[in-house]
């Protein structure tokens, strides 16, 4: 697909990004998302086949930028502490930048699809779900290198971790408290968790 192209469907979906997480899937129309992209709206459908292939394509572009925005942060971060610190940062922005789209996100399976498209929706979100899990279990095997995590089965404390680290944040943006408070929240979590494995 040309350059051109490519970043027209981007600005696709980032439209319907908004206009989902806002309206909620059955409420949100094309015209409305052509419109916030700056297209007409027949040119949605030079590249998705309909509102449901649009939803799909939305929900997969979100979860991949999740993903690698989540690892570029990970990466840049030296040694256990400062990956942990950074995963757990990373969701905390993550979620008061767009608590309507993860909530949307994490209720899509509520919606009204049909059931090959519901079940690709599910296969995305456990996908990406499963990679963030990876890169939890891998900052968890860093502590073991650097003797700060104890032998422990990294796939299940990560898999449990990541609801613990979600429901923190989530916690805090739902209560609209400022930063500061997260603050005090992340040092009762780390506290928790490292007395847990530590």
């Amino acid at each position: 697909m040309a350059t051109n192209q490519r970043g027209k469907e981007k600005e696709i979906l980032k439209a319907a990004t908004i206009v989902f997480s806002d309206k909620g899937f059955h409420n949100a129309n094309m015209g409305e998302i052509a419109q916030r992209a700056g297209i007409g709206k027949g040119t949605i459908y030079e590249y998705f086949k309909n509102k449901e292939d649009l939803f799909f394509q939305m929900v997969d572009f979100n979860l991949e930028h999740y993903i690698a925005s989540l690892n570029d942060r990970v990466q840049s971060a030296v040694g256990f502490d400062e990956k942990f610190h950074g995963f757990i940062d990373f969701h905390y922005e993550l979620v008061n930048r767009n608590m309507k789209l993860a909530d949307f996100l994490f209720k899509s399976e509520q919606i009204s699809l049909k059931a090959e498209t519901k079940k690709k929706v599910a296969d995305v979100l456990f996908n990406a779900r499963a990679r963030a899990v990876g890169i939890i279990a891998d900052i968890l095997r860093i502590g073991q290198q650097e003797g700060k995590i104890r032998d422990i089965d990294r796939e299940f404390t990560a898999d449990i971790l990541i609801n613990m680290i979600l429901g923190c944040c989530g916690r805090h943006a739902t209560r609209k408290q400022r930063d500061e408070g997260f603050a005090l929240e992340k040092e009762k979590l780390m506290s928790m968790i490292m007395e847990g494995i530590g």
